[in-house]
């Protein structure tokens, strides 16, 4: 009998451990698990907030704008359930709700200048990008729907246009410092051909302002090549240049030699 007690509770004992360790590695489990949305999360907000702070005041339509900070009010209220005790993400859950309200009030902004840098661009284009991602995502996540997407991704692809836009005119810009003028209205070119295929809200306003710029280089370029065509067609006769050398010394000598010959005889 006795043996019977001591073999139960060294069985008790066994599953007692087993479960004490299955439940520290599940405990454990869940604590990396967390950690590790933790840190997606705040990678995510910090993320959002580059995206906000990047672009210049007006530049995002609101209705991207409005996006962006819902989507930072989602990441805080996941954080805040993940870590109750972290008064940081209560405080920026509370500052991002307030500005979110603001820009529910605010008007549509007004049209943004142009940029001047090509750096520049490509870093805008890249945060655009970033969103896009942000955009598939939160459809995948049932957050917004599919018809929502798709117009948040046609206000992205008008800026993405915008932005080619007015790469090619800082191009175009440079080549004429460099008195490249043809290659200048290449790059006007470039910029009309992908404003008319595209048909960005604007666009005609864009194209026209693109034509005022390219018509001065336009003419330049004409003139310069009806020049050359006349010059080509009229070449000038240069006269032969008077020859400066001196004949021998030796030659002289022996003209001054016959001549004095000549005077004796």
């Amino acid at each position: 009998m006795t043996q019977t007690y001591i073999i139960s509770g060294i069985i008790a004992i066994i599953c007692a451990l087993v479960c004490y360790i299955f439940i520290r590695q599940t405990i454990s489990e869940r604590k990396l698990e967390r950690e590790r949305l933790q840190r997606a999360l705040n990678k995510r907000a910090k993320e959002l907030m580059q995206a906000i702070g990047l672009f210049p005041e007006d530049f995002l339509p609101k209705e991207l704008e409005v996006f962006l900070y819902r989507c930072i009010i989602d990441v805080y209220e996941q954080l805040i359930r993940l870590a109750p005790t972290e008064k940081g993400y209560v405080e920026a859950l509370q500052a991002h709700t307030a500005q979110l309200e603001f820009t529910v009030r605010k008007p549509e902004g007004q049209v943004t200048e142009d940029l001047q840098s090509t750096s520049q661009i490509n870093e805008f284009k890249q945060y655009l990008s970033l969103i896009g991602n942000f955009l598939q995502k939160s459809t995948q996540r049932g957050q917004i729907t599919e018809r929502q997407h798709s117009h948040y991704r046609s206000l992205l692809k008008e800026l993405v246009i915008k932005l080619t836009v007015n790469g090619h005119v800082i191009s175009a810009q440079q080549s004429i410092e460099m008195q490249k003028l043809k290659l200048a209205l290449h790059y006007y070119d470039l910029a009309k051909n992908l404003l008319i295929k595209e048909k960005p809200a604007g666009c005609k306003v864009q194209i026209q302002k693109l034509n005022t710029r390219a018509q001065p280089l336009l003419e330049r370029v004409q003139a310069e090549e009806a020049d050359v065509r006349e010059e080509n067609k009229h070449p000038r006769v240069h006269a032969p240049e008077p020859s400066d050398k001196k004949p021998p010394r030796d030659t002289f000598e022996e003209e001054s030699g016959w001549k004095k010959k000549n005077v004796y005889d």
